[in-house]
Parts: C-alpha cells; sequence; structure tokens
C-alpha cells in the first residue's frame, strides 16, 4: 500500500501497473485522500474564532462616527425606537428595527446579517435565515442608542455585550456553513478535474477498457486533494489552480506509457 501511495503522489508513470487493482481498493484510496482533505479542512475552519468581542466594538465604533443620530433604545427586553438604523461592515451588517428588510440587496449581501426586531433576532447567512434568538434569553442591562453614539461607557459596553451574544451563538453554525461550502466547493473542481483527464485521456490512449480506464483515472486525480491540503494550511489561492491542472498531467503520463488494455 505505501509504494501505491507514492507512486499515486510521485510516479504516474507507474500507476499503470495497478491495472489490475479491485474496485474496492481503488474506493478505499478515494476515500483514503478525501478524507485527509476534509480532516485538514476542519482543522483550519473549527479551531479559527471568526467573530469576537472586537466585532461588536466595531459596530459600537461604527456608530459613534455615524451622521445619523439613532433614537432607539433597548429596555424592557426589547428594542423601541421611532427609525429603522442599519450599520454595514465589510463581512457583516446590523439593521435595527428595519422595514421590510431584505438581504437581496447589494448593502445586505454579506456573510453574515442581523436584523433586530422590537423582541427577537433573525440571522442570515447570505440570504438565507439561519437563526432567530429571542431576548428574552439575553443578559443585558438596557442601553441607549444616543448615548452609544456619544460614547458613554456603560452604554457602549451593554450595546457591545448585547450584539456579541448574538455573534457568539451563531459561530458554530456560521463554521458548519463555511465547512460545507469549502467541501462541496473542493469536492465540485475536483469532478470537473476528473472528468476533464478523462476526455483527454481517449486522445492520448484509446486502447484502454472503460472500466480500467476509470481505475487509473482515480488514482491519477487523487493527487488533487493532497495538493489541497497544502492550499487549505498555506491558504495560498494558486495552490488550487495547480491542483486542478495535476491530474490533468498526470493522467497524460500514465496513459502515455500503457500501450493497449481490452480487459
Amino acid at each position: 500500500m505505501f509504494y501505491r501511495i507514492m507512486d499515486i503522489l510521485c510516479h504516474p508513470s507507474r500507476i499503470g501497473l495497478y491495472i489490475k487493482d479491485k474496485i474496492y481498493v481503488v474506493i478505499l484510496m478515494f476515500i483514503s485522500f478525501a478524507v485527509l482533505f476534509m480532516g485538514v479542512l476542519a482543522l483550519k475552519v473549527y479551531p479559527q474564532k471568526y467573530y469576537s468581542l472586537e466585532s461588536a466594538e466595531n459596530i459600537s465604533y461604527s456608530i459613534s462616527k455615524s451622521n445619523i443620530v439613532p433614537t432607539i433604545k433597548y429596555e424592557n427586553k426589547k428594542i423601541v425606537g421611532e427609525k429603522s438604523f442599519m450599520v454595514v461592515m465589510d463581512d457583516y451588517s446590523a439593521c435595527f428595527l428595519p422595514e421590510n428588510y431584505s438581504t437581496n440587496n447589494e448593502i445586505t449581501k454579506k456573510s453574515l446579517n442581523m436584523a433586530f426586531y422590537e423582541d427577537h433576532v433573525d440571522i442570515y447567512y447570505g440570504t438565507s435565515l439561519a437563526k432567530t434568538i429571542k431576548y428574552e434569553e439575553v443578559k443585558v442591562s438596557d442601553f441607549d442608542f444616543i448615548n452609544v453614539y456619544k460614547g458613554v461607557t456603560k452604554d457602549r459596553i451593554n450595546f457591545e455585550e448585547f450584539i456579541f451574544h448574538f455573534l457568539d451563538s451563531c459561530e458554530l453554525h456560521f463554521k458548519n456553513t463555511v465547512y460545507l461550502q469549502n467541501s462541496l466547493v473542493a469536492l465540485g473542481y475536483y469532478a470537473i478535474s476528473l472528468f476533464v483527464s478523462a476526455l483527454f485521456s481517449f486522445y492520448v490512449n484509446s486502447g484502454i477498457a472503460m472500466k480500467v480506464r476509470w481505475k487509473l483515472l482515480v488514482y491519477d486525480s487523487l493527487i488533487y486533494f493532497f495538493v489541497m491540503v497544502f492550499s487549505v494550511i498555506f491558504a495560498y489561492g494558486f495552490i488550487e489552480y495547480i491542483a486542478l491542472v495535476l491530474p490533468l498531467i498526470y493522467s497524460n503520463i500514465t496513459f502515455r506509457h500503457i500501450i493497449r488494455v481490452r480487459k
């Protein structure tokens, strides 16, 4: 097994030696490389802290620098006021007492969007509603947005704790979403790379039985997952392009070293 893995990674010209491998061996190799990539991706995504108290502090800072004085209060577990107010950051937005709220516009098309109504908040990931939380669950003292705007310490701290509660409560859900999206994108690109490699393999060598061809193609394509591991670790986008191209190069080398296989 060790030599098979080394040939898959380093010696594509020798992959033809494994044309008699059982299907379950090919599937096992695919699962092993895919799990390696998914595991490293999980270790990258889940330990990371996406939202912190600093994220809430950024919102209060934006309010203090706003040209609009918000006439909103949080008292008795409710947000009350005369007019809606919105804060838009690079990756997230917060809208207080919204009217006809929608995430289908350029202003609120962020990774995370929060719509604060009178007695609850709706949390969106992109345009999809992910969670609704009642203010009854929040143990934070009352505060006045005008005082947050003026920088009054007590109100600012209460406001930041209020915002952080919702950011922190959806942290795991956000990580799951990021992990799932990255996994699906990676698997989608893998499928494209495998399909293109299959097309070119017929051009390089058409005298190989279909069953054998696909076994070799799967082996050639596993380099994709191995290289993607380094893309995740080092966070370099160009490594993803290398991962996409290598299966095509490997399959070209493999099929040029095989004359003809009928079975």
